[in-house]
């Protein structure tokens, strides 16, 4: 990879910040019971995680070293991992709203979420310590050594 990413790993670090309150606030509106709004914003939610992903999967696993602690396969399957959970969760939100919501399925729910916001925490956590480390160091010897 001979350029620079086209977005600096500061913001893709606070995009992930982003994503985490995005999905608070979805569940949230959840458990206030404003269906239209949850809806809207796991739609959010699913569109700006597909962008960040892209964008990590265009420019930053390309650039990871050989060496990386972690190889490409492991980013790319929790990407397609987390996209699937959040595939199944509209699937399963959308007929909730269609059949009525009542406490249980309500209770259910957030607990189907749990298991995304437990993996994207660990994703988060391992891109933020390893990739970004990893492929900015190489960015950073790239650019600026002699």
């Amino acid at each position: 990879m001979d350029t620079e990413t086209p977005v600096s790993l500061d913001t893709l670090g606070r995009e992930h910040a982003a994503l985490v309150e995005l999905f608070q606030l979805h569940q949230e509106a959840l458990i206030t019971r404003r269906w239209g709004r949850a809806a809207q914003l796991l739609r959010e939610y699913r569109q700006r995680l597909t962008v960040h992903i892209g964008v990590e999967e265009e420019w930053l696993l390309p650039a990871l070293p050989d060496t990386a602690r972690w190889n490409r396969d492991v980013y790319q399957a929790e990407h397609r991992k987390l996209e699937q959970l959040l595939e199944a969760l509209a699937a399963q939100f959308s007929a909730a709203r269609r059949h009525g919501v009542k406490p249980a399925l309500i209770i259910r729910l957030i607990e189907d979420e749990r298991v995304v916001k437990h993996l994207m925490e660990h994703h988060h956590e391992r891109e933020e310590k390893a990739l970004f480390a990893e492929v900015g160091r190489r960015f950073h010897r790239r650019h600026y050594s002699a």
